[in-house]
């Protein structure tokens, strides 16, 4: 194992919603590696304390206050680190919160505000450093998504927006490797001051406390935004100091015989083979994933 030690010296990174919690250790551990950061929140003393930490450690930080919910946040946003120091490599989107309540209570507002943060946000901020990317050819970009996209209780929204996210880096990973524009998202696992709120059980917290720290969730992140890495459209988790890869996939699945009827019935009596993962494939993008399907469906089989 190489021991050289990864530095981000020339490099000018944005970290969305970097104010507190995990966007914090993402701006602080690339500060200290050498990387211009420019510090998002939506309040001054956050992102004003983010930056004076940087600082301090004899880093460059900026900040800019705002939602990147908002279009012209976001593009100052952008503006901010090209007018401070001339480009912009990386963009870690992690601004944003979760809020949750049972299905039939949440309100549209409620909705379009969970999308409007974390997929619009992404959106937003990636899509305003894209061209300064594509022309230097060079950027590396990580959409921060959350293991909440497995689906759990109380979390339509979050969890809406948060496999959102996953479906557009999953899409601009293609369009931006010819450019040399690296995507990937991430889904941590930490103690932070919001999970300590939020997570009621005194035990779940101790141990959150002991073996989830925040602040190491942002190695994994540093490496994917690192001109070294080659990961491109990948999904991985973090928690700790485990790290592991999510992946979209498909069963070989059930195919039935063009001499059989083919009915509701025969996909009742077939159920078990359409969901038997003995037999899976991974596809890197639909123009992989559609000619096998048309193969299968010529080849009846």
């Amino acid at each position: 194992m190489s021991s050289t030690c990864l530095r981000f010296d020339g490099r000018v990174a944005i970290v969305t919603g970097s104010g507190r919690g995990l966007g914090r250790e993402y701006a602080l551990l690339l500060g200290r590696a050498g990387a211009a950061v420019i510090v998002n929140s939506t309040t001054a003393a956050t992102a004003e304390a983010t930056a004076k930490s940087i600082i301090e450690a004899g880093g460059k930080a900026v900040t800019h206050i705002g939602s990147v919910a908002d279009r012209g946040v976001a593009n100052a946003l952008v503006k901010t680190a090209v007018d401070n120091f001339g480009r912009i490599d990386i963009v870690i989107n992690n601004a944003g919160s979760a809020h949750g309540s049972d299905f039939d209570r949440i309100s549209d507002s409620q909705l379009w505000d969970m999308l409007g943060v974390h997929l619009g946000g992404s959106w937003n901020v990636t899509q305003a450093a894209w061209p300064y990317m594509k022309s230097q050819k060079f950027g590396r970009v990580v959409l921060i998504t959350s293991p909440i996209m497995f689906g759990s209780a109380q979390q339509s929204a979050y969890g809406a927006a948060k496999l959102g996210v996953l479906g557009l880096a999953k899409c601009i990973a293609i369009e931006g490797k010819e450019h040399n524009i690296f995507v990937n998202t991430v889904a941590p696992m930490a103690f932070t001051p919001g999970s300590a709120t939020t997570v009621q059980d005194e035990g779940t917290r101790n141990f959150m406390m002991e073996h989830m720290p925040a602040h190491e969730v942002a190695p994994t992140v540093a490496w994917l935004v690192h001109e070294d890495s080659k990961v491109n459209g990948e999904a991985v988790a973090a928690a700790g100091r485990l790290v592991t890869r999510i992946f979209l996939a498909e069963t070989k699945g059930f195919f039935g015989s063009v001499n059989d009827d083919w009915t509701i019935e025969t996909i009742r009596s077939n159920w078990d083979k359409v969901v038997d993962e003995k037999d899976y494939a991974v596809h890197t993008d639909i123009a992989q994933f559609a000619p096998k399907v048309f193969q299968r469906l010529a080849a009846g089989q």
